[in-house]
């Protein structure tokens, strides 16, 4: 083989496991990103559902609108 046309074929090699590796990085952002936003959803929904939540909605709920 053309050593010329070998090195090309080495360098493309080498540019399209750049590109994976930059896709499979940023899948497992994306992925990462959606857990941590499900994680802070399932924390707000535990948090809410403790006893001392509603009373502090309602209160809350009552200043803003100014009782």
């Amino acid at each position: 083989m053309n050593p010329k046309k070998s090195l090309r074929n080495k360098h493309a090699q080498n540019q399209l496991r750049h590109e994976l590796a930059e896709h499979e990085l940023a899948q497992k952002h994306k992925e990462l990103s959606i857990s941590t936003v499900g994680t802070a959803i399932t924390t707000m929904a535990f948090i809410s559902s403790q006893s001392a939540a509603p009373e502090w909605r309602s209160r809350r709920s009552r200043h803003s609108i100014g009782i």
